[in-house]
């Protein structure tokens, strides 16, 4: 942005026009397939000033294992001649990697098709195993990973518990490389090209090594999306994804001579590193050698891998009427999904289980905490709710209770149960009724209707940090996710 033009979340300031008031920003964002190496990250944010804490930590151990086995996941079909059996001894042969323990052991498969005996035929052969080995009493991965980022940081010396320092330990590739095997898929199988093989071993060494220093598009798109979250953005529904709208957190008028709004103070260094991540292995549409399309007749993307802009928006009329219907939007989708979750905890529930007098006291237990994270989630939204009816400046209609469907079904099982636990019925019931008794509080602490009186007061706003423990089942937009409202 232009020296004569300054925004701080509340006001656009320029020589020309004066200071005009805005209500809060567009982030438009934009993240496709790229690979850039952690180390370069952090030089990146340490030659900026900027955080280096904003760069997502590398992938390791299983996660890096699984993705570095789609190498060899070869789609395309490739003719293989003198192959005998055959009609005409050819057939067409393509590679699949298949899941034997996700994340530790993959089983390498060999398709041929063509015929046989006049007839369309497909063979599948398990040839290798590729297998992630933990490394026993060396060095763990995440050890290696931890090391690695604080060498990266140019960090050498770190202090322990009691107070001495000690060096940062290791972190060479070889370490990694002995954790990566491919072995024949069956014992009697001897390995029928030697050097073919250790081609394979070789291959999977090295990628199993750059996942493990990388950051690509998924992980760099999950740590914009916690960042949207942590400000409470809300996605426009009019397009599909790469916009979110946030509106300031601090009203105008407390809001400190210098100061800026919190989303400008991390979203526009993430913006710069985003940048540099999309700008890092992007091809030159000007190069001399530079081509209209790949070997696969593919055409080729030279724009950036990378970015994100904040429009600032004026406060209008207009304005907040789209971002109320956003907001409720989601709202009501996630407190649909709250109550969704819950009926799929009663309809699940074995009444057989309540009536066991070996197992009822341990699955009472169980129900007791679940109904308590439920009240949590629950407590997020309507704490969510008034946080966006202040900042937008009116209220919204969210649907609190549960669909008719779903209230349908938690009636039907609730009944059940109350025939066996009239305590566990009870304390679901107080959670889910449509015309719940408010919780009493002091004078000190808010309250908010939906949740009967069973658990208590409720924390103070604004101070639960907890996580939902499991995320929704559904597709789509979870009560974790809240699409991206809670991350």
């Amino acid at each position: 942005m232009k020296d004569d033009i300054i925004d701080n979340g509340s006001f656009i300031i320029t020589s020309e026009h004066g200071a005009v008031p805005v209500f809060g920003h567009d982030a438009k964002w934009r993240i496709s397939s790229n690979e850039v190496e952690y180390a370069d990250c952090i030089r990146f944010c340490q030659n900026e000033n900027i955080n280096t804490s904003l760069v997502p930590p590398p992938r390791c151990g299983n996660d890096a294992f699984a993705l570095a086995t789609s190498i060899f996941d070869n789609r395309s079909k490739e003719k293989i001649s003198n192959v005998e059996d055959w009609d005409g001894n050819t057939c067409m042969e393509t590679w699949k990697v298949r899941a034997l323990t996700r994340g530790r052991e993959y089983a390498l498969i060999r398709e041929r098709l063509g015929k046989k005996n006049g007839r369309r035929h497909l063979e599948q052969t398990p040839v290798y195993r590729l297998e992630y080995v933990p490394g026993g009493n060396q060095l763990t991965t995440e050890e290696w990973r931890t090391n690695y980022m604080l060498r990266a940081q140019g960090i050498t010396q770190v202090q322990t518990e009691d107070g001495t320092t000690t060096p940062v330990g290791p972190a060479n590739d070889e370490s990694l490389r002995t954790r990566v095997r491919i072995s024949p898929y069956s014992p009697d199988t001897g390995i029928e090209d030697v050097d073919a093989h250790l081609e394979m071993v070789r291959k999977l060494q090295d990628r199993f090594v750059e996942l493990s220093k990388a950051v690509d598009e998924v992980l760099l798109r999950n740590k914009l999306r916690n960042l949207l979250v942590s400000h409470r953005a809300v996605p426009d529904a009019t397009v599909k994804g790469g916009i979110h709208q946030i509106a300031n957190e601090i009203p105008t008028e407390d809001l400190t001579e210098g100061a800026v709004q919190p989303h400008i103070l991390t979203l526009r260094p993430f913006a710069k590193l985003l940048r540099f991540w999309g700008n890092t292995n992007r091809p030159d549409a000007l190069d001399d050698n530079a081509t209209w399309a790949d070997e696969e007749g593919s055409r080729i993307d030279y724009r950036t891998r990378g970015n994100l802009s904040l429009v600032p928006r004026v406060k209008t009329e207009e304005l907040i009427d789209e971002m109320a219907n956003n907001v409720e939007h989601q709202l009501n989708i996630a407190f649909g999904e709250l109550y969704e979750n819950i009926r799929s905890l009663l309809c699940d529930l074995s009444t057989e289980t309540l009536q066991d007098e070996k197992k009822a006291e341990k699955e009472q237990e169980r129900l007791r905490k679940r109904a308590e994270k439920f009240q949590k989630e629950s407590q997020k939204l309507h704490d969510a709710v008034q946080k966006f009816e202040k900042q937008l400046g009116r209220s919204l209609d969210i649907r609190k209770t549960p669909y008719k469907d779903q209230q349908s079904d938690l009636d039907a099982r609730l009944a059940a149960i109350r025939t066996v636990d009239e305590v566990t019925a009870q304390r679901f019931l107080n959670m889910i009724q449509s015309n719940p008794t408010p919780v009493e509080t002091s004078d000190e602490e808010g309250g908010f209707d939906g949740l009967g009186s069973l658990f208590g007061a409720p924390k103070k706003h604004g101070t639960d940090k907890s996580k939902p423990e499991k995320k929704s089942s559904n597709k789509g937009i979870g009560f974790d996710g809240l699409g991206s409202l809670f991350g």
